[in-house]
């Protein structure tokens, strides 16, 4: 196969026949080395020319809306009006539209994973090779996509591992985060991490392996993730931090003077664009919350999500969850501690060059 050096960004990652091209190239190699291969989707993203192919470029290489041919997908498009909605999604048409076009364009991502595992067992790899499916945020929705609601950070998480046969197609209760990847495939490789320093400062992995979950999904012990974001864009600063236990969240908001922005992507959506619309015209919005709630929130969230799934009810100034809230705040402070996190004194205070908090008033006095 010649190589294709312009890499439009739809081509090597909408257009599954594309790219598993590429996927084959690399292992039909003969190379009798563990490898390791990163296949990155730009579905589900929003399309970068949606006058042209679609919200989600769910247009893109289908024949009958004239956009080209992907081979090896299937089109599939859904009924906005039967489509399952979430209560964090506006319920009306446009939205509905929204969705409906996000599953299409989930579905030709599925059928390429499908078509990557057919070309592993093609070439007799499927029985010595772990296999990780995961995602980098939520849906590009209001309230998912950049949030560290449980819909902004609940993402896919799918391993498939040869040595674990017999559980697979069964759920784990575990709680995993991306952070566990790393550990996961050294310990695959059966490597050691490194010993290494940045800043003078020795770098260590808070994750750890997953593959005893693998081996038995009622492993004990994964009752807790911790999870940041600081922006998605340069102009978006609203750093959080996050611990999530089985049964509660508490998110700190560490910027939370100022209005929580919008990402671009999700900013100019047809969803919001019509949430944003409503509000201005004093029309309901079919909205679990206020846009007002929405973009001005407390320096603290708390949320029991079990008892709440929408996380509507801040607990984090109720006095009755005073314990569970001081303990899950040392918690998520002792984590921001050991992973030398810079913003580890905001938003009162200030850290210096040997790793100590100073309190804003104390320099502003001095």
């Amino acid at each position: 196969m010649e190589t294709d050096t312009t890499h439009d960004g739809n081509k090597i990652g909408r257009n599954i026949t594309y790219m598993n091209e590429y996927f084959e190239q690399f292992i039909s190699t003969n190379d009798s080395r563990p490898f390791f291969l990163y296949m990155a989707f730009h579905d589900t993203h929003r399309c970068n020319v949606p006058d042209v192919y679609g919200e989600f470029c769910e247009k893109f290489g289908d024949p009958s809306k004239s956009n080209g041919t992907i081979p090896d997908w299937t089109p599939d498009y859904y009924d906005p009006m039967k489509v399952a909605l979430e209560p964090y999604i506006p319920d009306n048409s446009i939205a509905r539209q929204d969705l409906a076009n996000l599953y299409t364009v989930t579905g030709r991502l599925d059928q390429g994973v499908g078509l990557f595992m057919r070309t592993l067992e093609k070439y007799n790899l499927l029985d010595n090779t772990l296999i990780i499916y995961t995602s980098d945020n939520g849906i590009p929705f209001p309230g998912a996509k950049t949030n560290l609601y449980d819909h902004g950070m609940i993402e896919p998480f799918i391993i498939s591992s040869p040595d674990s046969k017999q559980n697979w197609g069964k759920t784990s209760n575990a709680l995993a985060s991306t952070t566990d990847i790393v550990p996961t495939i050294l310990d695959w490789f059966d490597v050691q991490y490194p010993n290494w320093s940045l800043f003078d400062t020795q770098v260590k992995l808070t994750g750890r392996s997953l593959l005893p979950a693998l081996s038995n999904v009622d492993v004990t012990g994964f009752d807790h993730v911790f999870a940041s974001h600081n922006l998605h864009e340069v102009t978006m600063y609203y750093p959080m931090r996050v611990i999530r236990t089985k049964d509660i969240r508490l998110i700190h908001n560490l910027n939370y003077f100022a209005p929580y922005p919008m990402a671009l992507d999700i900013f100019d959506s047809p969803t919001f664009r019509k949430l944003l619309n409503d509000t201005h015209r004093g029309q309901s919005t079919g909205w679990i919350k206020s846009l007002k709630d929405y973009y001005y929130r407390a320096e603290f969230e708390m949320f029991n999500v079990t008892a709440d799934p929408n996380e509507l009810v801040n607990l984090a100034y109720n006095p009755m969850y005073s314990s569970v809230f001081g303990d899950l705040k040392a918690r998520l402070n002792a984590w921001q501690n050991e992973t030398n996190d810079i913003w580890r004194c905001e938003p009162r205070g200030v850290l210096v060059t040997d790793g100590t908090c100073i309190s804003a008033e104390n320099i502003f006095d001095n």
